[in-house]
């Protein structure tokens, strides 16, 4: 019999044809479930820039079997999956309305990399010495995002400037010295998927220092047989490092070489020694000395008359000549003193290593006279003349 409510009816014809009947029912009912086997599980990546996928989702179709039959295959599939792992139950349900299910299961995958921008090239200058480095430099900070989260952000640092930062949580470049030349920056972010992003950019530290350097001043030297003198040196440094010192001289004299010191032979006249120096990193300066070599018949190598010395008159003693000068040497100008007891006028002379008359004045004894202030740097004698007494002395302007 079928599955339901069957009646039997039994009819009985008697002689005479007499009928008689009688019934009864058989209800048949199904328990046996149907058989349900689901769609294979399911991989599927978020949608793009949401950290969630968007239904339907194509989820297959089930193997489903009854003995009687189907009238029904659903499921509970959501409207959106989230990310990570989703039930889907599907139930089938046969004629005599039994049930079965069974349970696919969908992961939501992120599988789309974070967005990491990197700030544009940075150049900076170095300091001055004694630095040769960019002192705390404050870098701007990379732009990030992800569909779901960033979950770590690091950095390292290649080139003449290195460093890393921790590789867990979120880490910017701190500020910090750079070292001059290119260094480079490098950001690496990740989501919690594990998916990561690289992005650089460089820091090029330039030295626009040049070194510095102090010449010695003007030297003026009376003529000696071997013909050396002995010149001071030179004074140099840099913020960063010194690589090249070389020098030139010109004029009376001609000759070159290396290093701060250039003493060694002067021909008679005016020579110009020019040091060039050049650091690690291009940067070039230069200065002058002028180196002068006089005749001996020059008045500086001509010995100053000694002052005259007291003489005893009748009326009392009379004093010698002499002068103060100061500040010697000088840059600006020279203040001197004339000191005499002497009542004649006193005529001052000032020479340059030449023998030029640059200056003159003439005064009277024990006053304060200033001289010098439109000349040029360099060796001058001065002679105070008072009577026939003289004196002499010499003069450094810088």
């Amino acid at each position: 019999m079928n599955v339901g409510l069957t009646t039997v009816t039994y009819t009985a014809t008697l002689v005479g044809g007499i009928i008689r009947t009688c019934s009864f029912t058989v209800l048949v009912i199904e328990t046996k479930p149907p058989e349900i086997r689901c769609p294979l599980d399911k991989i599927v990546n978020t949608d793009p820039g949401k950290c969630y996928k968007t239904g339907p989702v194509s989820l297959g179709t089930p193997t489903t079997s009854d003995n009687c039959g189907i009238v029904s295959v659903t499921n509970n599939a959501p409207a959106v999956y989230v990310k990570g792992q989703n039930f889907v139950t599907w139930t089938v349900t046969d004629k005599s309305g039994n049930t079965a299910t069974c349970v696919q299961i969908v992961t939501i995958v992120d599988a789309e990399k974070p967005i990491l921008t990197c700030p544009g090239n940075v150049s900076v200058n170095a300091g001055t010495e004694p630095n040769c480095s960019a002192t705390q430099v404050n870098l701007p900070q990379p732009v990030f995002s992800d569909n779901c989260e960033v979950v770590k952000l690091s950095w390292t640092i290649t080139g003449v400037t290195w460093g890393a930062s921790p590789t867990i949580g979120i880490n910017y470049v701190p500020t910090m010295d750079f070292a001059v030349g290119v260094s480079t920056v490098t950001y690496t972010a990740y989501d919690a998927a594990g998916n990561g992003k690289i992005c650089s950019f460089t820091i090029i530290v330039n030295d626009v220092t040049p070194p510095t350097l102090v010449c010695p001043p003007a030297q003026t030297f009376c003529k000696v047989s071997n013909n050396t003198y002995s010149i001071p040196p030179m004074t140099q440094s840099d913020n960063c490092a010194i690589v090249s010192t070389k020098y030139v001289i010109t004029g009376a004299t001609s000759r070159t070489g290396s290093g701060t010191n250039a003493s060694g032979s002067f021909s008679l006249g005016v020579s110009t020694i020019k040091w060039t120096v050049t650091d690690s990193h291009g940067k070039i300066s230069t200065c002058s000395t002028t180196v002068t070599i006089v005749a001996t018949t020059n008045p500086l190598c001509v010995p100053a008359a000694p002052a005259a010395p007291y003489v005893k008159y009748a009326e009392g003693l009379q004093p010698g000549l002499s002068i103060t000068v100061w500040p010697n040497p000088t840059v600006n100008y020279f203040n001197l003193k004339v000191n005499s007891q002497g009542k004649e006028k006193v005529q001052i002379r000032m020479y340059d290593m030449t023998g030029k008359l640059v200056q003159g004045k003439t005064g009277l004894p024990e006053e304060t006279y200033l001289l010098g202030e439109g000349v040029v740097s360099g060796m001058y004698i001065i002679e105070v003349r008072q009577g026939s007494k003289s004196v002499r002395t010499k003069l450094t302007k810088q």
